[in-house]
């Protein structure tokens, strides 16, 4: 075989090799607002490897379908879809075909929206008192929508705190980094996380000086 023969043959392997491991991956966006397909809606293919590569980017048609192309289908990814503003997030793991994801039209007040849950867990020990607090948050809006503005939810915490972490979590979903922006009045804090139908978490931890005594006034909003 001359060399050049030898190089074609490897080039048409490689090629099938790649064409075999490439997969497609499709899915449908639904307007629960409207229980419509939601079209115009970007969408955002996510490599999971080594943190969140974006690989990706398109949007839904009039249909609310979308696809991609994978190259590294023995990966896991996540689908964000972006709808007026707020994004929505689906994994799809290895092997995953097809994907449905539920968006939902946003509204900067929505009525019923209303704080279920209240924690503060308290820690003490040397010169400092450790504190976490976890609010749960309820939006049972019917037909569902999605509350967003610029003080989605609003706390309280005490003058001299310095923040550790702070962190928020859907119905369903994981927890992810939201730092909350503080506000003109002094020791009052408010996450700009938006509130999707069902139960919203926020979790705060923070410390402050302790010399053995200290007032706690866990003040409501």
């Amino acid at each position: 075989m001359k060399p050049w023969s030898k190089i074609s043959a490897v080039f048409v392997v490689c090629t099938l090799a790649t064409l075999v491991s490439a997969e497609t991956l499709t899915g449908t966006v639904k307007n629960g607002t409207t229980n419509q397909p939601s079209a115009g809606d970007d969408v955002v293919l996510i490599k999971l490897a080594q943190g969140m590569e974006e690989a990706a980017r398109t949007q839904t048609d009039a249909q609310g379908k979308f696809s991609f192309t994978i190259a590294d289908s023995g990966g896991p990814h996540l689908i964000r879809v972006i709808h007026q503003s707020v994004t929505y997030h689906t994994m799809a793991p290895p092997g995953t075909h097809s994907v449905e994801t539920n968006v939902y039209d946003v509204s900067k007040k929505v009525e019923g929206v209303s704080p279920i849950a209240d924690l503060m867990y308290v820690q003490a020990g040397e010169g400092q008192l450790g504190i976490s607090r976890l609010f749960a948050v309820s939006n049972p809006s019917n037909p569902p929508r999605t509350q967003m503005n610029d003080r989605n939810f609003e706390f309280y915490l005490p003058a001299g705190v310095q923040i550790d972490q702070a962190q928020a979590q859907t119905e369903g979903g994981q927890w992810v980094d939201s730092a909350p922006v503080p506000q003109a009045e002094k020791g009052r804090y408010a996450f700009i996380f938006p509130l999707r139908p069902g139960t919203i978490q926020f979790q705060v931890s923070y410390h402050l000086p302790y010399n053995g005594s200290a007032k706690i006034d866990p003040k409501p909003l």
